[in-house]
């Protein structure tokens, strides 16, 4: 059997580093082959995902999405991979790139290294390297939306259902829209909150 390439993706809060995330989903995309995989987060905060195959003597890029985020935080937008593989099919370098396969310099949320071997798993005794990502996750936006008879600009009005959307461009400028948690009701109080989960770097 062909094995395939280890990704250990380790999921983080920003603002404080050792906070670990469980239960974040995310999929790895070889695009050579279209060879997709997928994992979620245990309570470490790391997810073990194989995808694609050894490359030999060449370079391969891999898009990564996180599908759904940890309950209470933003999924960050996809982001690509590179890795080099050499003549005994082991993994020499591992790189943030564009969807072009150009270097990004900088993303505040991605970091991207690669190891021979892996601290919290043999990865079924792989011997020619991990790709090691780090995702660091901000807190998903609240907006809270009062309801109120507008005669009296009191009176609290329950039942009242809304869906929040919002537009933005990403760091290789395409524009993505997407909706809130769809059905915000409002309760007894004339109050409910939307949840936004997207973070732009």
């Amino acid at each position: 059997v062909e094995p395939k390439v280890p990704f250990e993706i380790t999921n983080l809060y920003y603002f404080e580093n050792t906070t670990k995330l469980q239960g974040a989903n995310f999929e790895v995309t070889e695009i050579a082959g279209e060879d997709r995989s997928t994992g979620t987060t245990s309570a470490n905060g790391i997810a073990g995902i194989y995808a694609g195959i050894l490359g030999t003597n060449q370079d391969l890029m891999y898009k990564i999405r996180q599908t759904t985020a940890t309950s209470g935080y933003a999924t960050v937008e996809d982001f690509y991979v590179k890795v080099k593989y050499n003549e005994n099919r082991e993994i020499t370098e591992a790189k943030l790139v564009d969807s072009n396969g150009n270097d990004v310099e900088e993303n505040r949320f991605i970091t991207v290294t690669y190891a021979k071997t892996s601290t919290v798993s043999s990865y079924n005794g792989n011997t020619k390297g991990i790709v090691k990502i780090q995702v660091l996750n901000y807190p998903e936006f609240k907006m809270n939306i009062e309801n109120v008879d507008r005669r009296d600009g009191t009176t609290q009005i329950a039942g009242t259902e809304y869906s929040v959307s919002s537009k933005y461009k990403t760091s290789e400028n395409q524009e993505v829209s997407f909706t809130s948690t769809s059905g915000v009701i409002t309760n007894t109080d004339g109050m409910g909150i939307a949840h936004l989960d997207k973070t732009k770097d």
